[in-house]
C-alpha cells in the first residue's frame, strides 16, 4: 500500500504485482479472475 500511496496510478501500471491487484479502472473490469468468475466481460487495464 505504500509502495502504491507513494507512487500513484503511474506506480500501479508499472508494477506487475500491484496491476494484479487492480480490479476495476474506470468502470471497467480489470481482473480477468474476477471477471471469469462471475461470467462479465474483462479489459486489461492498460487498454482503458
Amino acid at each position: 500500500m505504500l509502495k502504491f500511496a507513494n507512487s500513484g496510478l503511474h506506480g500501479l501500471f508499472n508494477d506487475d504485482k500491484l496491476l494484479m491487484a487492480l480490479n476495476t479502472y474506470k468502470g471497467k473490469l480489470t481482473n480477468l479472475e474476477v471477471a471469469e468468475a462471475h461470467s462479465l466481460s474483462f479489459t486489461t487495464p492498460e487498454s482503458v
